[in-house]
């Protein structure tokens, strides 16, 4: 009975054609994600064109992100489906938002853009936890199991760039003690994953410092078990190989 249900279940998220195990492109496009964020200003209050369709083009980016992550983690077709209507739904929202501009934060395009990037939110905690599960699925370490470990440990700064934004879209009022752009988000996210605690910027709320610590936990988790894990198991692999490799002494 196991032995019958064990592909079964496997099949749910193993789909093994289209875009699997492609964790290269994959961290490409997440490192494009991350230096977009931290260079352009999604906020697009009276901004130029330029402004607008960078801000808009970083939308497509990470939409493509998260639609190839799950690919690239094995997810079966028809969940694929789904979710990539969701995705490209709001996908599309973030894009007409960005482009339209010229929008006061209590309006309801303001409102709109909240409710994308918190579809946004969902995706980007999702496909990390896929990418592990995937990897954990492979019977060796390769090239691809590593370059999917650091793309899903950069994926979660994304996930709290978009978490922190919309926290401060909904509640009308500055994340930090300070209004700021958009791009000092990316920089306190990726500051905390890492614990490097410069502390230029904090959050001025009690959720705000909640979030905060739980991203800098989660990182420290994710360094510790997984990608430690993964590269114990790759360096252990390629011992064994130059060993089998070397000549017998006689």
């Amino acid at each position: 009975m196991s032995e019958s249900s064990q592909p079964e279940t496997l099949s749910r998220f193993n789909n093994p054609t289209g875009r699997l195990d492609q964790f290269g492109w994959l961290l490409i496009l997440t490192v494009t994600v991350i230096t977009m964020l931290s260079l352009v200003d999604l906020d697009a209050f009276d901004a130029p064109i330029l402004s607008r369709v960078v801000a808009a083009l970083v939308a497509l980016f990470i939409g493509a992100t998260l639609l190839l992550a799950l690919r690239a983690s094995g997810l079966h077709r028809g969940t694929q489906r789904v979710v990539d209507v969701i995705v490209v739904t709001a996908t599309a929202l973030l894009i007409i938002v960005s482009a339209v501009g010229g929008m006061a934060p209590s309006t309801g395009a303001s409102q709109l853009r909240a409710v994308g990037f918190l579809i946004v939110v969902v995706f980007a905690v999702a496909t990390p936890i896929a990418i592990i599960r995937r990897l954990l699925q492979h019977r060796q370490v390769s090239t691809p199991t590593v370059l999917g470990a650091i793309a899903a440990y950069l994926l979660i700064p994304i996930s709290y760039f978009y978490l922190f934004v919309s926290i401060e879209q909904l509640s009308q009022r500055s994340f930090f003690e300070s209004a700021e752009p958009t791009t000092s988000f990316m920089y306190f996210s990726l500051a905390t994953l890492t614990t490097l605690g410069y502390g230029d910027l904090s959050a001025g709320s009690n959720i705000g410092q909640l979030l905060a610590t739980s991203e800098a936990v989660i990182g420290q988790i994710y360094l510790v078990t997984c990608v430690a894990l993964i590269m114990g198991l790759f360096i252990q692999g390629w011992r064994t190989a130059r060993s089998n490799e070397s000549p017998d002494p006689k």
